[in-house]
């Protein structure tokens, strides 16, 4: 039986954490697939009334659960600012999609 050491021990922890980070996601992605666990299934127009309302905590709070979710992965910062670039994207797909604002209708033809 051989013992690990030095160099060797700390391969083993960081590919042990790399794997332990990669199984979380991979159990996150599953519980998401229909829509992020915990959260309720909202309409095109809600998820944009929630967006154009955003006030600074909304960002943050978004941030803190981005950050929670890529939790030990080394490349927490990149996967945390591709997922807000392609939310902010999504967001402002509909928003085009949704079609001139009126007066009247603030959301345009959502």
């Amino acid at each position: 039986m051989s013992i690990l050491s030095g160099p060797e021990l700390e391969d083993v922890v960081k590919q042990a954490v790399l794997w332990y980070a990669q199984a979380r996601i991979d159990l996150i992605q599953k519980m998401e697939e229909d829509r992020p666990y915990g959260k309720k299934k909202l309409t095109q127009m809600e998820q944009m009334i929630q967006f154009e309302s955003m006030q600074p905590q909304g960002w943050t709070t978004i941030m803190a659960s981005l950050y929670d979710r890529y939790r030990g992965l080394p490349d927490v910062d990149k996967r945390v600012n591709d997922d807000l670039a392609a939310y902010v994207a999504r967001m402002f797909t509909l928003r085009q999609q949704a079609g001139p604002i009126q007066p009247d209708n603030p959301l345009g033809g959502v």
